[in-house]
């Protein structure tokens, strides 16, 4: 059933997922600091009375990524929904991280052997349900950070609070700075297609012709977000 090449692809993704994390948060406080949004939504005591622990984290970060900086301006949603957002992300993140550990650190041979109980038992450990649920929910997750990315370079490029307009100043210099806005556009696009649940059991046949499955080798298990998602927020 491939349930050792989804915990192998898996955790590759689970890597590239905390390092998206990590960077998106680093790329979101730069917009920030460029759009010149007030500090007061990522303040701790707004993030307590909501107490997920990455919205807490994610509050702390930009806390200490911005300390210093004089911003005075009340942001939009996509900055000030950012603890919120990428908070859900980080608890996402280490759902399907502790998922993964579990998973690497388990028997799924079939039959399984118990030497000390003298049994011989066929089972069901082989099936991929347990990551297969988990992966979808990761291509969830890492989707949303490169939506709200894009709206955030949107608000940056459509000259508001006397910047230039894309189109109008300079737009070689700016295209090269932030790419094509409506590349933006078609990579979350094509995120929310990746996104799309691909592990909801085997397909329908008539019969015993065919057992449930996961499905594992569609969707690829969150590395297809991840490489677009890395795409929505550095443009590359």
């Amino acid at each position: 059933n491939g349930t050792q090449f989804m915990s192998a692809n898996g955790v590759f993704a689970i890597l590239k997922a905390f390092r998206l994390s990590k960077k998106a948060d680093l790329i979101a406080a730069l917009s920030l600091e460029a759009f010149d949004g007030r500090i007061d939504p990522f303040m701790d005591c707004i993030q307590q009375i909501r107490p997920h622990k990455g919205q807490i984290e994610t509050g702390e970060n930009f806390r200490k990524l911005l300390e210093g900086s004089e911003l005075i301006v009340r942001p939009g949603k996509h900055f000030r929904c950012i603890p919120q957002v990428h908070g859900a992300t980080k608890d996402a993140i280490r759902y399907v991280s502790s998922v993964l550990l579990t998973e690497i650190n388990s028997v799924t041979d079939n039959p399984t052997i118990f030497p000390d109980e003298d049994r011989i038992i066929s089972g069901g450990n082989f099936h991929g349900q347990p990551l297969a649920i988990s992966y979808d929910f990761l291509g969830i997750a890492l989707a949303e950070l490169g939506n709200i990315s894009e709206r955030r370079v949107s608000q940056l490029i459509m000259g508001l609070r006397g910047r230039p307009e894309l189109r109008v100043y300079d737009s070689s210099i700016c295209r090269r700075l932030y790419g094509e806005p409506e590349q933006d556009v078609l990579l979350c696009c094509q995120q929310r297609l990746y996104r799309v649940q691909q592990r909801t059991g085997g397909p329908c046949q008539y019969g015993s012709q065919r057992s449930h499955e996961a499905l594992p080798h569609h969707g690829q298990f969150g590395t297809h977000p991840c490489h677009r998602t890395d795409e929505c927020c550095t443009g590359h």
